[in-house]
């Protein structure tokens, strides 16, 4: 069998039927999905679809100056020696270089 996506509009749909009164039983029969998901839905822990998942970077992360990172990449330092000078003692190069997008200057 198929696995379905969920979607924003089947999200709010289980939201909808949730806070009706009905079952889990019935949403997954009427919304053709896990009753797992639905649990999930109620209890809270499956937040909405379009809201990115939160996850706690690495300890390592905090303790890199970013700001400054950033800057000597735009003076044209290659990202290699930065990793050299700056987190070595702290990381792997690979983990360094596919540190998340999210990281703010």
């Amino acid at each position: 069998m198929s696995r379905r996506v969920l979607t924003v509009d089947r999200y709010k749909e289980i939201e909808r039927l949730l806070a009706a009164g009905r079952g889990v039983r019935e949403i997954t029969r009427a919304l053709k999905c896990s009753r797992r998901m639905v649990r999930q839905i109620r209890d809270g822990p499956h937040g909405p679809p379009d809201q990115p998942r939160s996850a706690a970077d690495p300890p390592w992360m905090a303790q890199v100056n970013w700001p400054e990172i950033v800057l000597e990449l735009g003076l044209g330092h290659p990202l290699k020696f930065l990793w050299e000078e700056k987190a070595q003692s702290l990381t792997s190069y690979s983990n360094f270089v596919s540190a998340p997008a999210h990281v703010s200057p």
